[in-house]
């Protein structure tokens, strides 16, 4: 891996480290899925950019959600059916759209994340120390991708 790229090939915050690595399976070096199957990623029109409502999705490139959407990791106790990732200034919350492991997914303020996540992703190596430092202490979304 490149320095300065994410697990999944995504831009990742300039000084984060590169020793995060995806816990993948032994046998084919591809991400863990809860249930067996690749999850799918359905974009929701409510989360759409420039003409959705409630929480916008930035202007993402179109391979980006799907591969964050494979990085996502549940968290025990922190709702059920929730898949949550993060990358660079950016922290993801995924949830099911209707059939087997799809997903759609939204982004959420770093300070209003409940700190299980935040212990998971780190433990997961898919974010580190200092993403997950500034990420608490975000306020407000970024403007723009990445």
């Amino acid at each position: 891996m490149a320095g300065g790229e994410h697990p999944a090939g995504l831009p990742r915050r300039r000084g984060a480290s590169e020793g995060s690595a995806v816990r993948a399976s032994p046998s084919t070096g591809a991400p863990r899925y809860a249930t067996g199957v690749p999850r799918q990623y359905l974009p929701s029109p409510k989360h759409k950019w420039p003409k959705g409502f409630g929480t916008l999705c930035p202007a993402l490139p179109e391979a980006d959600p799907q591969q964050l959407l494979q990085l996502a990791i549940q968290v025990p106790g922190v709702g059920n059916n929730k898949l949550w990732v993060a990358s660079g200034r950016w922290c993801f919350c995924a949830q099911p759209s209707g059939g087997e492991d799809v997903w759609h997914g939204f982004p959420v303020i770093g300070g209003d994340v409940d700190e299980r996540v935040w212990t998971a992703l780190e433990a997961a190596q898919l974010v580190t120390a200092v993403e997950v430092r500034r990420l608490r202490r975000q306020r407000a979304l970024p403007e723009a991708w990445p």
